[in-house]
């Protein structure tokens, strides 16, 4: 029986020691291992694992995790001062992560998120402050350089926390409150801009459509000249063909085509309401419908 014990003993403390000699890093993770208090390296620096399955001394090397996702917090209305001492609450938030796992750990109570969290907190806002001290409420009212202030905004932050192991990867504004007693002007500052600019896109609309309706116009008179141009000379030639007909015709029978004329305009000088009395000793119509 004791032996069998000490077989179930020594199992155990088997199974245990394998559990304590392999540790697994998942994707989200990388990991550092601490030996008696210092981490362990490989000569060149501090060795930093990826995902995967790994080896340690069991019980003497300890396995240190530390998030490697992109990490996001808000910051829910933050006074600052402008630079004309104007009250304004910024909502924003902030998002990061860990570059250098080891500076982090050190310099971070081992790591520890929650602080470092504060930290970078700490850091933007007085980034936040810095950016909106140096402009004017009308500045930031219109936004024109709003992407640049957050760019210096983010720069300022990342470039004061870099030595702590952080990466600052972005930086927004959620929420700008203006001052209560202008508010109403802010308003109607923004209401008159949105108007003028409607103005001048109207004004330059109806410059573009007289534009394009003069060019239009010219571009008419152009087409019917030319049309009239070009029929006229269709016309001039189609009366020189006919000329030619005719002068080709009366060369083959004069006779004929003076006569062929003749019928041609007695038709056209009588109509119906017209009388006439013909003498046939002495009239040419009579003598030409005679032959």
């Amino acid at each position: 029986m004791k032996q069998t014990v000490n077989i179930l003993l020594v199992i155990l403390l088997g199974v245990l020691f394998a559990l304590e000699s392999m540790f697994v890093i998942t994707p989200h993770n990388k990991a550092m291992l601490s030996y008696l208090g210092d981490l362990k390296s490989d000569g060149s620096g501090t060795i930093v694992y990826d995902a995967g399955l790994y080896f340690k001394l069991p019980f003497f090397e300890k396995v240190i995790r530390i998030d490697q996702r992109l990490q996001s917090f808000d910051v829910p209305s933050t006074r600052v001062l402008t630079a004309d001492l104007k009250d304004v609450h910024v909502d924003y938030y902030v998002k990061w992560r860990v570059k250098d796992y080891e500076s982090f750990y050190k310099s971070l109570n081992n790591g520890n998120f929650d602080l470092a969290s504060g930290i970078i907190k700490s850091k933007s806002i007085d980034a936040l402050r810095a950016e909106f001290g140096v402009r004017v409420l009308s500045e930031i009212i219109a936004g024109d350089d709003r992407d640049a202030m957050l760019d210096s905004m983010m720069t300022r932050t990342a470039n004061s926390v870099s030595d702590i192991g952080i990466e600052v990867v972005d930086v927004r504004l959620k929420r700008v409150d203006y001052p209560q007693e202008v508010t109403l002007s802010v308003y109607e500052n923004m209401r008159s801009s949105r108007e003028r600019d409607a103005k001048k896109y109207r004004a330059t609309g109806v410059a573009a459509a007289q534009e394009i309706s003069s060019k239009a116009d010219r571009d008419v008179i152009v087409i019917i000249e030319g049309a009239k141009r070009e029929a006229a000379e269709h016309v001039a030639q189609a009366h020189a063909i006919a000329a030619d007909v005719y002068a080709n015709s009366f060369k083959k029978a004069p006779d004929f085509y003076t006569f062929y004329l003749k019928m041609i305009g007695y038709k056209n000088s009588v109509n119906d309401k017209d009388f006439f009395v013909l003498d046939p000793n002495n009239s040419e119509y009579y003598r030409d419908l005679a032959t």
